[in-house]
């Protein structure tokens, strides 16, 4: 299992916030004793040996991420400051990067340790490996270019660090004779906002498309669409009503970063309005002086069937509903008839295959030899 702990630094936020993330990874489980791969994704918290801060202003002050403004078809410079705070030495690999938005919104990073896309390719001139000892620095300088003709808005690319080296597996889960081992790798990135064009002339304007009704397992949410159609990051905070059995409820609302001509949808916990509900509601969330994003209309909640687990063959498992009009009994039948039907056709299509290719099977042959076929 590959775990990458990714820690970002984006570009419309008050303050650095660090994720580290397992994402986009694979992962080789033994369970006793077969190996077997899966894609996983999850949060895995805590610190990271290393650090990726732009360099102090003039003045001394910090800066969470590069904030730089250029028009079409300039460049500039900057300088990123690599440390190590581990006790040992390390050797980094380093690449620029692609910024997007989250699904739930905030900036995130893409595209790194590969062909540049995007405005990853705007940042260059930064070396691809450094070593440093343990408890130092490195600054590294490094060149911003917005291409000719790029519309004006705002633009997040980013510097994204690891290890050259990935670390040796941990075990990360056991239960009786399975296990589970990963490669956990740390990634840092901080971002490089571009603003092309004058600030104060850029438009801002976040809509809300549409609110649905769903649902996380028991838990009944509302699902709020955002579309940035403007011209700048935006962030956005409000609140959502509805009317439940005549009473009013309300809850918190709030968007992180979305990047212009992006979407995300947040997911808000409603236990207020309950399962297999239809009800009235709206949204109202302000993203700026004066600046009001609304939506109203009537959601409808699903109703979730209680489930279980039943094992209905080797290494094979059926997630089925608790009330049902089938016994349990005549589901599991169905589901192993269901893979030996799979089997049986899947040895069809081998039989088919090796006849294709002249390997007929021993009956085959003989009743050539024989003259009958």
């Amino acid at each position: 299992m590959i775990l990458d702990r990714h820690r970002t630094s984006p570009s419309a936020r008050a303050s650095r916030v660090a994720k580290r993330l397992i994402a986009g990874t694979v992962a080789v489980i033994s369970v006793l004793g077969v190996s077997a791969t899966t894609a996983v994704a999850a949060d895995i918290g805590g610190p990271t040996p290393f650090g990726v801060t732009p360099t102090p202003t003039a003045d001394g002050q910090s800066r969470p991420y590069f904030n730089l403004n250029l028009a079409p078809g300039h460049s500039t410079t900057d300088t990123v400051i690599i440390t190590n705070m581990a006790n040992t030495r390390q050797t980094l690999k380093i690449s620029p990067s692609t910024g997007f938005t989250s699904p739930t919104s905030a900036s995130a990073f893409e595209d790194f340790f590969r062909a540049c896309v995007g405005t990853g390719c705007w940042v260059t001139g930064l070396p691809p490996i450094v070593t440093l000892a343990a408890g130092t620095a490195r600054s590294l300088p490094f060149t911003v270019t917005v291409p000719n003709h790029v519309p004006a808005k705002q633009y997040l690319a980013g510097i994204t660090v690891e290890p050259n080296t990935p670390p040796a597996p941990v075990v990360v889960g056991r239960n009786g004779q399975a296990s589970a081992q990963a490669v956990v790798i740390d990634q840092v990135s901080v971002g490089v906002a571009v603003t092309v064009g004058v600030l104060a002339q850029l438009k801002t304007s976040l809509q809300i498309p549409g609110v649905t009704g769903g649902a996380d397992g028991p838990i009944p949410r509302l699902y709020v669409q955002l579309h940035n159609v403007g011209q700048t990051f935006t962030k956005a905070h409000g609140t959502a009503w509805c009317v439940v059995k005549g009473a009013k409820v309300s809850m918190a609302v709030s968007s992180d970063t979305v990047l212009p001509e992006e979407r995300a949808v947040l997911p808000i916990n409603a236990l207020q309005i309950g399962l297999g509900a239809t009800v009235p509601c709206s949204v109202q969330l302000g993203y700026g002086p004066g600046l009001v994003a609304t939506w109203s209309g009537t959601i409808t909640t699903p109703v979730v069937a209680a489930t279980k687990i039943i094992h209905t063959g080797p290494g094979i498992f059926s997630n089925l509903p608790v009330h049902t009009g089938v016994p349990t009994w005549a589901v599991v039948l169905i589901a192993i008839g269901a893979v030996i039907l799979a089997a049986m056709a899947a040895m069809l299509l081998w039989m088919l295959l090796r006849r294709r290719r002249g390997e007929h099977p021993t009956e085959v042959r003989e009743l050539q030899e024989a003259g009958k076929l």
